[in-house]
């Protein structure tokens, strides 16, 4: 064999270079809480009363339990068998070739934000009045919880945004992750001008905590949950999401 080929041999051989790229989903301080202690117990109750591998695969016991974590007795299992159905029913379509803002909208709608509230406020014991207009607010949760679930599960918003801007993968990742930061950015200000205009219901800052008890732990649950990946290597780039204020052991004593 001549140099030149042993050289081309040599090139061939080599294993491709694999790139690192990380991102990390911010959230304020304040919005962190633990799950229900309860919730591996809870899980496998509703797991067997609903029976097949969705519940399982997902581990919604965890899921409901961090994004719903006040709950107690009865009211915790009614949370986690109606969070399980709505678990078991966001998938996602094929959105291949759609372009950002409509993917994002679509997914968005997917999410069926308005069970998720329907669950914060049984949590809670306490309905947002009608004459509280909260939809602007809870297409920014959406997006936020849409957004996150994205990049943690390697969801096609970050190759819509490959396609559109001819990034690549770790690229892509981090518009991603700076949309996801502006999404949050924008939940706070609106809650801000909702609280400000809605004084005079004082039920209405427990409504916003579990808001973003409920943005966090959903994330959280994405980000550990067998049904999604943190971490999982994309186009010669290996990524991996992690999530801040971090929860290392969500079952240890404070």
């Amino acid at each position: 064999m001549s140099a030149a080929a042993v050289g081309i041999s040599r090139v061939r051989l080599a294993p491709l270079r694999v790139r690192r790229c990380s991102v990390t989903l911010h959230y304020p301080e304040s919005w962190a809480a633990r799950p229900n202690p309860m919730a591996v117990e809870l899980g496998k109750l509703v797991e067997a009363r609903m029976g097949g591998r969705c519940a399982r695969e997902l581990e919604v016991g965890l899921g409901a339990n961090w994004a719903f974590p006040f709950a107690d007795g009865e009211r915790a299992v009614v949370i986690t068998q109606r969070f399980a159905e709505w678990a078991c029913g966001v998938r996602g379509g094929d959105l291949a070739g759609v372009p950002i803002g409509e993917y994002l909208r679509r997914r968005r709608a997917e999410m069926r934000v308005e069970a998720l509230v329907a669950l914060l406020e049984y949590e809670l014991g306490w309905a947002l009045p009608a004459e509280v207009d909260v939809r602007e607010l809870m297409e920014a949760a959406a997006d936020c919880v849409a957004i996150g679930r994205e990049l943690i599960g390697h969801g096609a918003l970050v190759d819509c945004v490959m396609r559109e801007f001819g990034d690549d993968a770790g690229e892509a990742f981090k518009w991603v992750a700076n949309m996801h930061t502006r999404q949050v950015r924008r939940v706070r200000e609106l809650e801000g001008a909702l609280l400000l205009r809605h004084a005079e219901h004082p039920m209405l800052m427990a409504w916003v905590d579990a808001l973003h008890c409920m943005i966090y732990g959903l994330a959280q649950w994405h980000s550990r949950a067998r049904w999604f990946q943190a971490s999982r290597e994309m186009a010669g780039w290996k990524i991996a999401v992690s999530i801040s204020p971090a929860c290392p052991d969500p079952f240890e004593l404070p």
